[in-house]
């Protein structure tokens, strides 16, 4: 019996190692791909004209004033929520979770 536990372990403990190595090396290459991405922006990039390059730029801005906007709005709603202990629930669940997949890895 204790023979077969401990295999049980050693396997269960291989499964979590190969899942481990497995989603690192998906990692690894979701991170190369993101590089490879940003190096051909920058290249394109690099390719427009001064009037291109002052269009991109006036845009990015006019994205941020929005996004700033967006979140002055909503701010405060979400404050209060935060600090009622309405988003508790969710936030512990989510915690919860997070913390029972780094186990399992850490096994």
């Amino acid at each position: 019996p204790d023979e077969s536990l401990s295999s049980a372990v050693i396997d269960q403990h291989q499964c979590s190692q190969d899942q481990y190595n497995e989603a690192l090396q998906k990692l690894a290459e979701s991170m190369q791909r993101s590089e490879m991405t940003r190096r051909h922006v920058m290249m394109h990039r690099s390719m427009l004209s001064a009037e291109q390059q002052r269009m991109l730029y006036l845009a990015k801005e006019r994205l941020n004033q929005q996004m700033q906007q967006q979140q002055q709005q909503s701010s405060p709603t979400m404050m209060t929520s935060f600090f009622n202990g309405a988003a508790r629930g969710s936030f512990a669940e989510k915690m919860e979770q997070s913390r029972k997949k780094i186990s399992m890895y850490m096994s």
